[in-house]
Order: C-alpha cells, then structure tokens, then sequence
C-alpha cells in the first residue's frame, strides 16, 4: 500500500523479504495477499462453490438440504418463533432454542467443517494438482 496525494494506493511487490526467524505482518492496509489469483491459478473440472467442491471430497452436511438461501429462512422462523430471545442468545443455549435455530447452527457448523476438510484435502493433494502454467507447458 502507498499513500499518493492523501488515497490509499495497492500495488503489486514483486517479493516480500521473509527474514529467517523475524515474523512479516500481514494486514488490511499493509502487505496482504490477494487469494482472488489463486482461482485462475488452479484447474477446476467445474463449480468452485463450498458445497461442491466439498462433497467431491466426500464430505456432506447433516441437514439434507443445506443452502445459503434455506438458512437465512430457517433463521427467520427461528426468530419469528423466538421473538422474545435475541438471536444470539438463541444461538447460545442451541439445546433449548427453537428447532430451527438449531438447524441454522448445525448447517453453519457443518459450513465451518466443510471449509477445514477441503483446505486439508488441497494441502494434502498440493503436489498432484496441476496449475494452469503447468498444462499450458504441455
């Protein structure tokens, strides 16, 4: 980031010095890394979506219909059923909330899951992924 006439300016670092042993701070209005890149990096046989890519995995949600759309309608019956709890408290005494208050943290939970199980299966399966320099070699 630089500061030209008062407006904060990105630009791109050719490197960034990673001294042995002395940590870099990374950071919204300093050096960070852009992941858009990173999509038009790697090959994908299709959807980049959370629920796609993690049930190509293996992994599934415990609600059969899991969706960003169905939540925010659970959510909504949840607090028009509970109109006299606050979401939040709603969300933390889950056991005794409204059913589907607990749909919606169950759903969220399983979101958090499925994001922990596809960046494992991308870590563990780095080396095997072909980019897109690497099929444009061939």
């Amino acid at each position: 980031m630089s500061d030209e006439g008062g407006v904060m300016r990105m630009r791109k670092l050719d490197a960034l010095a990673l001294p042995a042993g002395q940590p870099v701070e990374l950071k919204s209005g300093g050096n960070h890394i852009m992941l858009l890149e990173i999509k038009r990096q790697f090959v994908a046989t299709g959807s980049l979506r959370l629920k796609e890519l993690a049930r190509a995995i293996g992994y599934s949600w415990r609600d059969p219909e899991p969706g960003g759309e169905n939540s925010m309608a659970w959510y909504r019956a949840a607090v028009d059923g509970q109109s006299d709890r606050t979401a939040t408290s709603m969300a933390a005494d889950a056991g005794s909330a409204h059913p589907m208050a607990r749909r919606v943290v169950r759903y969220n939970e399983d979101d958090v899951l499925a994001t922990l199980a596809v960046r494992r299966w991308i870590t563990e399966h780095l080396d095997e992924l072909p980019t897109v320099a690497d099929l444009q070699l061939g």
